[in-house]
């Protein structure tokens, strides 16, 4: 989808700024919670605890979007949808992301702090162009190499381990 004014540019820089303060404060949260003495008593409360967050935050998610398509009136469109091959492999992918990558992220903050967790997990996208280069057979133009570089090089330059 393309921006085909002004306006949709604006609205999309808001949504975009918007995504970004909101995924900071959920990562801040997250931190607050994950640190408290509950679960940073023992590897199984921290492991379990990670898995019980990871699961509200998802299930959250998946009410907010189901009412988002409610009021847009989208919500048919999706369970035909899901039925397909890729609607399958969607579902596989968000089973896998979900309660696995939102735990290791919920330890990741636990352990490492929200910054250092929010500037390494911010490369996500930067990986799934790399894989979808290797396993897809994605062609992608210099500009998108370049973008590639520009958003890990910073991060493999500032990298500073933490040491106790």
């Amino acid at each position: 989808m393309k921006a085909t004014t002004i306006s949709d540019v604006k609205r999309g820089y808001i949504w975009g700024i918007t995504s970004g303060m909101s995924w900071g404060l959920d990562t801040v949260l997250i931190g607050l919670i994950m640190s408290t003495t509950t679960f940073a008593t023992s590897t199984s409360l921290l492991v379990s605890g990670a898995l019980v967050c990871s699961f509200f935050h998802d299930g959250f998610a998946t009410v907010w979007m189901s009412l988002f398509l409610t009021v847009k009136k989208r919500i048919k469109c999706l369970l035909p949808k899901l039925r397909t091959r890729d609607g399958l492999f969607c579902v596989l992918g968000a089973l896998l992301g979900g309660p696995i990558g939102m735990s290791f992220y919920m330890l990741a903050i636990e352990k490492a702090g929200p910054a250092y967790t929010a500037t390494i997990t911010s490369s996500y996208p930067a990986l799934g162009v790399a894989l979808a280069f290797i396993f897809l057979h994605e062609k992608l133009p210099i500009r998108s190499w370049l973008g590639l570089i520009i958003c890990i090089l910073p991060k493999i330059r500032n990298y500073h381990p933490i040491h106790d």
